[in-house]
């Protein structure tokens, strides 16, 4: 069963953890609270689905501070960035570490919950769209060594012979490859295979 999205909200202040824990969860938004930077990296783990909310300013490990570990470390979530002193310029660096929104406090309840909704959707689309990614790459590598030369020139727009001159076989030899990769890759067509390679990611070259 599919894990429920949670917001990670981090914030100092305790007053405002409290009133947008209660704010998320009248509205069924699981949520979870931490008062430091360091608490939500120490417990929170990177491949659970959710989105964040940072507060900027904090001590010790400020909001951007843990933008930058969390982009650093590929452990990058959807983030709004909540804050009662925001800068033009930690506003910029905020949304180029990956944030997609800042609201100045106080917000409107209403402008928070669209927000932290944009920010769930967006992480739900790339999840589902990394696990296609990888479900490709796993049919791919079920090719053997020699298979995937082959699909690497039908990718890139090769014919039969000249890929047969590239890997310096037979027309024969390639034919027989292109048949039994399609086969293993339960494909009937070249735009399927490109298709396949596109959602892989799958450099040809």
């Amino acid at each position: 069963m599919p894990e429920v999205p949670t917001v990670f909200v981090v914030d100092d202040d305790l007053a405002v953890l409290h009133s947008l824990q209660t704010l998320l969860e009248e509205q069924g938004l699981p949520a979870e609270c931490f008062s430091s930077a360091e608490a939500f990296l120490k417990s929170v783990d990177p491949q659970r689905p959710g989105c964040l909310v940072a507060d900027l300013r904090m001590p010790g490990v400020t909001g951007l501070q843990l933008l930058q570990r969390l982009a650093e470390s590929r452990q990058g979530r959807p983030t709004v960035v909540i804050s009662g002193f925001a800068e033009v310029s930690s506003v910029v660096q905020s949304m180029k570490l990956g944030a997609i929104d800042v609201l100045e406090k106080p917000f409107h309840p209403g402008k928070f919950l669209a927000a932290v909704r944009n920010a769930l959707q967006i992480d739900d689309q790339l999840r589902a769209s990394t696990a296609e990614q990888r479900s490709a790459l796993a049919q791919i590598e079920k090719l053997t060594a020699d298979e995937r030369p082959v699909m690497a020139g039908i990718v890139r727009g090769l014919t039969n012979r000249e890929i047969a001159d590239e890997l310096d076989v037979s027309l024969r030899t390639v034919q027989f490859r292109r048949s039994s990769l399609m086969a293993t890759l339960g494909l009937e067509s070249k735009s399927q295979l490109i298709e396949l390679a596109q959602r892989a990611g799958w450099s040809a070259t």
